[in-house]
């Protein structure tokens, strides 16, 4: 491959790329018109709420622990251990709910549907990719950039996710601090001290010298709850906790849309997006066009 069609294929590549973003661009604000509203977050979380009980408390135990080994990796990595950095790589950052698949997949079919087909269209136009490669080549092109587009999307999600686990998680430090006076309480040790203090009353309830006797009996020697007022207890503070982190998640897609932070975050992603897909159709085209050079040079 000479210099001039060098200059030509990563110069078509960029300006194809640059003008289909810069349209994309400007149907953020649109889209963003279109989605993300209230109403429409309660009409998503309907249809998928029964599944999301399971997933909010899921996501509310693992997003504390999951940042706390990203930390440990990075500190790792500038003491010159990179290893970690990958391990980390391969563990999700919290698993999404039925309502941010919902999501996800009106960014992807709305707001993206239409976009990977228009980049390759241009591309083979303006490239005569059709006639510089295979038809193999081409597909193997096509497929790689369209797992671009579901990467960044994914991660742009994954992203949206740790955001409303955080709060999930922020909320249930700030019950225990307020309630039991201990910041370190999760569902499990919330739920434990709620099953004490039930226990406690109940017995001073039926205590012989009355309950207020009682009750100052039962603070010098406590009751230990039974396993099954620890278990209601735990379950009652999860589903609580659990519906909190549902209204966070309605409420945080319409909050970020009125303060421009859904329009920040899909120039962003835009951006990302650009910049994967240059990489990538740079590297594969010249390197495609080289070997079938090649090819044809040593038949």
């Amino acid at each position: 491959m000479n210099t001039s069609e060098k200059n030509f294929i990563l110069g078509t590549i960029d300006e194809t790329l640059e003008e289909h973003f810069n349209q994309k661009k400007q149907e953020i604000a649109p889209f963003l018109d279109r989605h993300f509203s209230l109403a429409e977050a309660f009409d998503i979380q309907k249809q998928s709420v029964f599944w999301d009980l399971v997933y909010y408390p899921l996501n509310t135990l693992w997003s504390l622990p999951y940042l706390t080994i990203k930390k440990i990796a990075e500190t790792l990595d500038k003491v010159g251990w990179s290893h970690g950095n990958s391990i980390v790589k391969k563990l999700p950052s919290g698993f999404k709910t039925r309502y941010q698949r919902a999501t996800e997949k009106i960014l992807l079919d709305e707001f993206l549907g239409n976009s990977h087909g228009t980049v390759f269209v241009s591309l083979q136009e303006r490239l005569g990719l059709d006639a510089r490669l295979s038809k193999t080549d081409i597909e193997i092109m096509k497929r790689k950039t369209l797992d671009i587009y579901r990467e960044e999307v994914d991660k742009f999600t994954s992203a949206q996710v740790l955001v409303t686990d955080l709060i999930a998680t922020a909320i249930t430090l700030l019950v225990g601090k307020f309630y039991f006076n201990d910041g370190g309480l999760g569902v499990a040790g919330m739920g434990g001290k709620i099953a004490k203090k039930m226990a406690n009353e109940s017995a001073a309830d039926q205590f012989v010298f009355g309950k207020k006797a009682g009750s100052v009996f039962y603070n010098i020697f406590p009751v230990a709850p039974t396993q099954t007022q620890v278990f209601a207890a735990t379950i009652g503070v999860g589903l609580l906790l659990t519906i909190v982190s549902i209204g966070a998640a309605i409420f945080s897609d319409p909050i970020r849309k009125s303060v421009g932070i859904q329009s920040y975050k899909l120039n962003a992603l835009l951006v990302s997006l650009e910049q994967n897909l240059y990489m990538t159709l740079k590297n594969e085209i010249k390197q495609k066009v080289r070997d079938k050079k090649a090819i044809l040079s040593a038949a």
